[in-house]
């Protein structure tokens, strides 16, 4: 019989926290899934360590990929493995309550019209508390600045998953924001997170993320854009038409092409004034950002 979890764990050199990680998922009051780690071609001693688990718990399962092929392949070869109704995230540096996966199931039961279901967080290194809204309400606007869930909390019906395309390699390293936003609208998924926190998050401040963190502001602006592309539909607008950066090709430098994108930005104030769709002064915001990164390619 199919486990009711298929946890997935991507790792690539992760011999400091890995053993950690994978204990908390061990320790699960909730002990009904299986455990797909994928070694994405690690050089350090992450191979070693989890051959050892293999021979301790017969649920891991590994999957070792010749060359790297970064997080977002490696979630979707996962994917491809998995047979639990359920498809929970972990990443092999945090710690995952022990409770986690009985609350994340028995939420997800009781709430059948929920797709995905995330919790709150813990900052390790600090202990300050990584909040993110509750309700699908709340989170339809979230999607418009952040992503909606922190990623390793995340628990998905794995019907979902099948419909979809998976992460799309295109938009590391935030392709997890791009993923959410197509389900929330090309899939209608119906989102949810616990207010509980029930993982402890390692964000490494100390490590030099610059270059890092740079990439994935250009890639989040480009992928507001891609949300606007769907908001196309819901208010009637022209974004794509009239073209954006990193959706449709145009030519940035055209004048006219920025003064058009302006005046639909207005359209879509006005109409979100009467539907209600987004708070109107988060909207206001993001477009003010967006129209920012294409004068900056002007």
């Amino acid at each position: 019989m199919p486990p009711s979890i298929s946890v997935i764990m991507p790792v690539y050199n992760g011999e400091e926290f890995l053993a950690e990680s994978i204990n908390s998922i061990l320790a699960q009051t909730y002990s009904d899934f299986e455990f797909i780690i994928v070694d994405d071609a690690s050089t350090d001693s992450t191979p070693q360590i989890l051959e050892e688990y293999t021979r301790r718990d017969s649920r891991i399962r590994i999957i070792t990929n010749a060359t790297n092929k970064r997080v977002a392949n490696s979630m979707n070869d996962a994917h491809g493995e998995a047979l639990g109704k359920y498809i929970a995230r972990m990443d092999s540096d945090d710690i995952a309550f022990p409770e986690r996966f009985a609350k994340q199931v028995a939420f997800l039961e009781d709430n059948p019209d929920i797709d995905v279901c995330g919790t709150q967080a813990i900052y390790h290194e600090t202990g300050r508390l990584f909040s993110l809204p509750t309700t699908h309400q709340e989170l339809r606007w979230t999607l418009l600045t952040i992503p909606p869930l922190a990623n390793p909390t995340s628990m998905v019906k794995r019907s979902l998953i099948l419909k979809s395309e998976g992460f799309d390699p295109s938009f590391l390293p935030s392709a997890d924001y791009e993923f959410w936003l197509r389900l929330f609208y090309k899939h209608n998924a119906k989102f949810a997170n616990l207010s509980e926190p029930l993982l402890r998050y390692r964000a490494h401040p100390t490590k030099d993320r610059k270059e890092y963190k740079s990439k994935q502001v250009v890639q989040r602006d480009i992928i507001r854009m891609k949300h606007l592309a769907y908001v196309d539909d819901i208010f009637d607008t022209n974004f794509v038409q009239e073209g954006f950066p990193g959706i449709t090709n145009f030519d940035p430098t055209d004048i006219n092409v920025v003064l058009k994108c302006s005046k639909n930005f207005k359209k879509l104030l006005i109409k979100n004034e009467r539907l209600h769709f987004f708070p109107q002064d988060v909207l206001r915001a993001v477009l003010l950002q967006i129209m920012a990164l294409i004068k900056k390619v002007n």
